[in-house]
């Protein structure tokens, strides 16, 4: 039994066709960077609402600029990445899961080999890549949704990068998240709150990437004496040992480790934008 949407999207506008692929094609970037860090975000369908500026992106201390393919499985987005020349070395670049491989793709598995060519492409390209899960459709099965974001996720570790989910972010029971073709989110509901987890995973992972300060109790390591026998008077030469530093929880088994408190600051973030209703800006 199909499943529709009862929020409102925007009628969509006509694009212009990409030479690269000939799919239909637009990029948009910021006039003035202002000093402030670039995101690229490389998607689908879901990104027309804000290329065309009809949803806006919460405002901060990022800047984001967009190619957006409607329809584009992964193969045609990475021809896209091949040939795209943003005004600006961005400083992390945002890649949306590719929905459109549900239908595009004959099984999962070619979906996975296709999704990695992008990946591959974006990484030789750009030093700091992550992948952002697409939301899910009314209309095709959960269960072959969950397939194939499990099979992206696998292959966004295997290329070291995070994956990070959003699905939960999207219960399938809440309709007016989506309009009525049940595709597409919402511009008044759904696209609020992807472009809310857009811009909190963004600023998340480059403060991640940013060198941390250090604490007041964290400038020098703990030290202790070696204890000397009872028998004999302790030198004044005695040696010490440093206590070795705790290791990191790790989040996933990408490259690279994750601290346990910026995850929990992620989703306090999330908590806090999208159930609490508290502005970004």
């Amino acid at each position: 039994m199909s499943v529709f949407g009862t929020g409102y999207r925007h009628q969509v506008n006509s694009w212009p066709l990409s030479d690269a692929t000939g799919w239909t094609h637009k990029t948009a970037f910021p006039q003035d960077f202002a000093d402030k860090k670039f995101v690229l975000v490389i998607g689908n369908s879901h990104l027309r609402a804000i290329v065309d500026g009809y949803v806006e992106m919460p405002k901060g201390c990022l800047t984001f600029g967009f190619l957006s393919n409607p329809g584009a499985p992964a193969s045609i987005l990475k021809r896209e990445v091949e040939v795209c020349c943003p005004p600006r070395e961005p400083d992390i670049v945002c890649i949306m899961a590719p929905c459109n491989n549900l239908h595009a793709s004959r099984t999962i598995s070619e979906a996975g080999k296709d999704f990695a060519r992008l990946l591959r492409c974006a990484l030789y390209r750009w030093h700091k890549v992550y992948v952002l899960d697409f939301p899910p459709r009314l209309n095709v099965d959960e269960k072959f949704q969950e397939l194939l974001r499990q099979e992206y996720h696998q292959v966004a570790v295997q290329h070291g990068l995070r994956y990070l989910s959003v699905a939960e972010h999207f219960p399938r029971n809440v309709h007016d998240l989506w309009c009525k073709d049940g595709v597409h989110l919402s511009d008044n509901r759904g696209m609020v709150r992807l472009v809310d987890l857009m811009w909190i995973a963004s600023y998340t992972l480059l403060e991640e990437s940013a060198p941390p300060p250090l604490a007041a109790n964290e400038v020098h390591p703990k030290i202790k004496t070696r204890k000397p026998a009872k028998s004999t008077p302790p030198a004044a030469d005695t040696p010490v040992e440093e206590e070795p530093a705790p290791l990191a929880d790790n989040w996933e088994e990408g490259k690279g480790v994750k601290k346990q408190a910026a995850l929990r600051r992620y989703q306090e973030l999330l908590r806090v934008s999208l159930f609490l209703g508290v502005s970004l800006g």
